[in-house]
């Protein structure tokens, strides 16, 4: 499973803050950027749950 540090860490701040817009501020990023990575992983997390 090859997924990037930075998409679990996005997800912790997530995970953390419960606001895409939360994390967006820890993580000093835009909230579209934070959007985009969880999509990014939740497409990940799919097709490894298929295998």
């Amino acid at each position: 499973m090859d997924i990037s540090y930075d998409y679990y860490r996005t997800f912790y701040y997530v995970a953390k803050y419960k606001s895409f817009t939360g994390a967006a501020e820890a993580l000093l990023n835009s909230q579209p950027n934070i959007t985009r990575t969880m999509k990014k992983l939740e497409k990940e997390v799919d097709f490894f749950a298929g295998i």
